[in-house]
This record gives C-alpha cells, sequence and structure tokens, in this order.
C-alpha cells in the first residue's frame, strides 16, 4: 500500500493546492508550491524543477522588498473572484481566459470581423469599455449573478449521485475480477507484495519499484542540491543541464511500434493523443475518416490489448453466472443412489484453495488433501480423480505467467514432510516451479496414504502431477499402477479432466466434476453428449456458496445458454 498511500498524498497536495486558490490563502499556496518541487524534479520536469525554487524565494522576500504586494497577496489578491460564491476565486489566469479571452473568441469578438491589423488594435483598446458597459447593463436588469449564493455544482444531488454510481461502479470491478483488488491481501505479517498494475495486473520489477515508492525522497534530495550548489552557491551554474532520474511508472511499460516513413524511423505510442491529431490533420488534408477509422489508431488493438502489451483479462465468472439462468442449479446433490459415482476434481484449485490448510509440515498438508479426498469415497462412489496442471517452459501461458509475477518468488524444493509450508504462501504458489514441485509431491504422498488406506473396491487416479506430467496412475489397496489410456501432453487440467471424465464414464454413470473454473464447465456442457454417461454433475464454489448444476441430467435434456451447439464456440476463448 506504500505506492497507493503515496498516490493520495499527491491528491490530497494538489487539493490543497487548489483550496489555496479557491479561498485565497496565500500561506497555504506557498506551503503547496514548496511540497510539489520534489515531485517535478522526481519525474523530470526540468523548468519546474528549475524556476520554482527561484519562485518561493522570490514570493518569501516580498515583505521587504514589495511590501504592499505582500499584504495583498495576504488578502488574498493573489486570486480573483468574479462572484460572492463561497469558495469560488481562481487563479488570475484562468479569470483572464474565462473573461477577456473568452469575449474576444465568441460571438461579438474578433474571430470573423477583420484581418486588419488597425481594427484589431482598436478592438483591443476598448474591449475593457464594452465589458464596463456590458457589466453595467446586467445590473440594471437584474441579471447579474455576483451576489447570488448557492450550492457549489460539485455538492449538489446530481453529483453526489454520478460520484456515487462510480465509486459502486469501481467496487464491481473489484469485485468481479476485472480488476486487481489491492485491498485482498494475504494475511501475514512479513509479506511484501509486489507493487502491481490494478487493470492489467502486470507486476513492476522489485528494483524499479522501490525508486519509484521512493520517488520523492529522491526527487527531495535532488531539489536541495539543486539549491545548495546553484543558489546558495556558485558551485554549479545555474543554466547547466539538470541530471535526469529516470524514474520509472508504469507508464515506461507502454508498447511503442516504429514505423519507417521517407527513410526515417517513427516511433507511435498507444496514448489518447493519436486520435486528436488525426481529427485536426484531416481539417487541413483530404482524409477519409471512415476509411482510417476502420483500422486501429494505436500500437496494439485495445480490445485485446493493454497499452502496455499485456492481453486484456476478462472476468469469465459472469458468464457461468449467465448459464446457470437457463439451468435448474441444485444447493447439493440429490440423495444417495445406487448409481456408482466418480468424483473428478481439478488438484491445483483445490491447493489453491486450502491453501496452508493451518499446517505447518508438508507432510501435514498432504494428510489434510488426503482426508478431503477420501471423504468423497463411500455412498456408492467407488473412485477419486485427482488431475494437475503441467508447467512446460515453453508455453502458450508464459506471457500470463509473466503477467502475474510468478517468476518473482522464491523456489522451494519439497526434500519430505517435515518442510515447512512457507508463511507466504501466496508468493510460493504464484512460482510454477513451486506448482511443479508441489504438484510431485502430493501425487506422491496421496500415493503413499491411498495404498495403505483405501478399502477394497476404492481407487484413486491421479493424473499429471507425477515427475513425468504425462503420466496417469491408479491408486487402490496396497496397489500403484500406470493407466496409459490416461497418458496425457495437456498442459491444462481444464482439458485432461475431460479424458478422465471419459474414462470414468465405462464405470459410473454419474459423474462429479469440481472445479472453480468457468472454462471446465463451458468444456463439459459442451461434450456432455459425447461423455456417455448418466449423469454430469459440475460443482463449483467455495465454502457456503456451492452449488451443483447439471448440463445434461433430465430426461429432457437441459439447454444451457441457446443450444449446446452454441457452446462449442466457448472453449476457444480460452486461449483469448
Amino acid at each position: 500500500f506504500s505506492f497507493r498511500d503515496d498516490y493520495v498524498t499527491m491528491v490530497m497536495l494538489l487539493l490543497q493546492f487548489v483550496k489555496a486558490e479557491r479561498s485565497g490563502n496565500w500561506l497555504l499556496h506557498l506551503s503547496a508550491t514548496a511540497r510539489m518541487a520534489p515531485h517535478f524534479n522526481a519525474m523530470d520536469r526540468t523548468n519546474y524543477a528549475r524556476w520554482l525554487p527561484i519562485y518561493l524565494a522570490d514570493m518569501r522576500q516580498l515583505p521587504e522588498t514589495h511590501p504592499l504586494v505582500h499584504e495583498a497577496f495576504m488578502a488574498g489578491d493573489h486570486a480573483t473572484a468574479r462572484s460572492n460564491q463561497p469558495f469560488s476565486m481562481v487563479w488570475t489566469d484562468m479569470a483572464l481566459e474565462q473573461s477577456i479571452n473568452l469575449d474576444s473568441k465568441t460571438s461579438g469578438g474578433i474571430v470573423g470581423i477583420s484581418q486588419k491589423p488597425g481594427a484589431l488594435e482598436r478592438w483591443f483598446l476598448t474591449v475593457h469599455e464594452r465589458a464596463a458597459v456590458a457589466t453595467a447593463l446586467k445590473q440594471m436588469c437584474g441579471i447579474a449573478d455576483s451576489d447570488l449564493v448557492a450550492t457549489h455544482k460539485d455538492a449538489r444531488d446530481g453529483r453526489l449521485a454520478r460520484d456515487e454510481e462510480d465509486v459502486q461502479k469501481l467496487t464491481s470491478m473489484f469485485d468481479g475480477g476485472g480488476m486487481t483488488n489491492p485491498f485482498r491481501v494475504e494475511n501475514s505479517q512479513d509479506d511484501i507484495h509486489p507493487l502491481m498494475n490494478l487493470a492489467t495486473g502486470v507486476v513492476m520489477p522489485e528494483e524499479t519499484a522501490v525508486r519509484l515508492i521512493n520517488a520523492y525522497k529522491i526527487g527531495l534530495e535532488q531539489c536541495s542540491t539543486f539549491v545548495r550548489e546553484r543558489l546558495d552557491s556558485n558551485e554549479r551554474g545555474f543554466w547547466e543541464p539538470l541530471p535526469h532520474l529516470n524514474i520509472k511508472t508504469f507508464q515506461s511499460f507502454t508498447q511503442n511500434r516504429q514505423v519507417r516513413k521517407n527513410e526515417k524511423v517513427v516511433t507511435i505510442s498507444a496514448d489518447r493523443d493519436l486520435f486528436g491529431r488525426l481529427v485536426i490533420a484531416a481539417g487541413s488534408r483530404q482524409i477519409n475518416l471512415q476509411n482510417v477509422l476502420t483500422n486501429e489508431l494505436c500500437a496494439v488493438p485495445l480490445s485485446l490489448f493493454h497499452p502496455d502489451g499485456t492481453m486484456r483479462k476478462t472476468n469469465k465468472a459472469s458468464l457461468l453466472t449467465e448459464l446457470e439462468t437457463e439451468v435448474d442449479v441444485q444447493p447439493r446433490l440429490p440423495a444417495p443412489t445406487v448409481t456408482p459415482t466418480a468424483y473428478i476434481t481439478d488438484g491445483m484449485a483445490a491447493i489453491e484453495a486450502v491453501g496452508t490448510g493451518s499446517a505447518t509440515y508438508f507432510g501435514d498438508l498432504a494428510i489434510l488433501h488426503y482426508n478431503m479426498l477420501k471423504a468423497h469415497l463411500g455412498q456408492h462412489c467407488i473412485r477419486v480423480d485427482v488431475v494437475f496442471d503441467q508447467y512446460k517452459k515453453m508455453s502458450i501461458k508464459e506471457g500470463e505467467r509473466e503477467r502475474r509475477g510468478q517468476e518473482s518468488a522464491v523456489e522451494v524444493k519439497i526434500q519430505g514432510p517435515a518442510t515447512p509450508t512457507p508463511q507466504q504462501w501466496k508468493k510460493f504458489i504464484a512460482n510454477p516451479k513451486n506448482k511443479s514441485n508441489l504438484s510431485a509431491y502430493l501425487t506422491k504422498s496421496l500415493c503413499e496414504l491411498g495404498m495403505s488406506q483405501l478399502r477394497p473396491g476404492q481407487k484413486m487416479i491421479l493424473g499429471g502431477g507425477c515427475e513425468d506430467g504425462q503420466r496417469a496412475v491408479m491408486v487402490t489397496n496396497n496397489k500403484l499402477e500406470d493407466l496409459e489410456c490416461l497418458y496425457s501432453d495437456h498442459e491444462e487440467a481444464d482439458t485432461r479432466l475431460l479424458l478422465h471424465v471419459q474414462h470414468a464414464a465405462r464405470e459410473c454413470k454419474r459423474i462429479v466434476v469440481h472445479s472453480p473454473d468457468t472454462d471446465v464447465a463451458v468444456l463439459c456442457t459442451s461434450f456432455c453428449s459425447e461423455l456417455d454417461c448418466d449423469e454430469l454433475w459440475f460443482r463449483t464454489g467455495v465454502k457456503d456458496n456451492q452449488c451443483k448444476v447439471y448440463p445434461n441430467t433430465q430426461p429432457e435434456p437441459l439447454s444451457w445458454a441457446t443450444s449446446m451447439q452454441s457452446t462449442t464456440c466457448f472453449p476457444c476463448h480460452n486461449w483469448l
């Protein structure tokens, strides 16, 4: 929260600067301006960094150099009030824009009246007289609003309602997974959370993040050095170049595209100004905007990517919520029947849901997972399948793992049951090497526990968690054997689960698939008619929010969304 706390501090500083002008508080103006100076140094705004110390020094000498001006500024005359509204004073340049400059650029001004220099000079020489006449006419007609005191526009009911609506939209984005929730952190006293972009999820490198968080201190140090060496003494010349600090922000990761034009390389940045520049160019050139707007006006297609080149994340859970409106969702499975049942679960999803489970050692964690799986056996459930993901170096998901910063955690080797579980579990599980090591250890432990504790007729099938990720094994009482028919090179457990469903359908007519992933729900819906099982249940949710839905179990097949054929196009969106 250090970075976001600094951001809130900067916003509060800006509000204090605005308050100084709105209320005519000269001392607050000087204080806020002085606190801004280090920020200009930190962000390499050299003009402001060079001249703000001069400005502040001159203003602090006003009581001796220009006492009357100082008295006027202390009385609030450094800002201009155009009405008696409270908190309505504005900067002098803004008042000029709102009065003389505005009148000159609107009806009755200099626009379009003449191109002769003499006529323009006469207009400017008499503009103040015309303004006085216009003001007197308004007062005579009683339409002057300088004495009207009303509620500030930002405090009116309409604006407050819009602000509250914006807050609710932002909250829904965090809760729905559209943006990274900065308030959801792991309960750990030592955990230092990486600096992450809320929209894209990109993790800033630690060295860059430390410099950004300490930007104010770095800028303050350079500002102090500038004053000491160039103002208080002549160690260095005032006009010598200021050193650039080059403190990177998330904007530094924005992807640019280089194009060659007339033997020159031009860099196109994905910023919001490109469209404005195009409209201006269209006003002076023969450009067909309709044809131009059929193309992406940025370095990357913003419908799929963020400006920094990372792919946009969508809230896939909303798809499952929409599909459930077409299905009779059950809070629990019906009463046990004599139908042979198989329970198939996503191993890594279970690991992430359980966490450490208050286990101190990995041996205790393995026993916890085994007991959870064994609890499903019984009541005509004769087999439990656990499917793990594979973590290959050459993978299409490498970009997604980089986006999540999964390589930032240190790899932990699990030597045996006595290896302690890490306190920073989320950091540990974020590294794909740790996921692979944990999957292998749990697979080995589940095999050992299953062979010694499973009853006759019960079986546990494990896939994807062995050192050879393609391998699948079946564990029964005092027996462990390979299942070559379930060997698979599928990297994702989402698709490998369906292979286990098809295999389980040979001996079980009721199959329960447990996964929190929307992809699995769509895949089950899409292929349930091809899996040859009487009942296919999909279980999702956590704790008290668990539900079971069945895509195809009733005498009249249920239609999820529009039709079974319509869902066959959904799996391809997993890659996008």
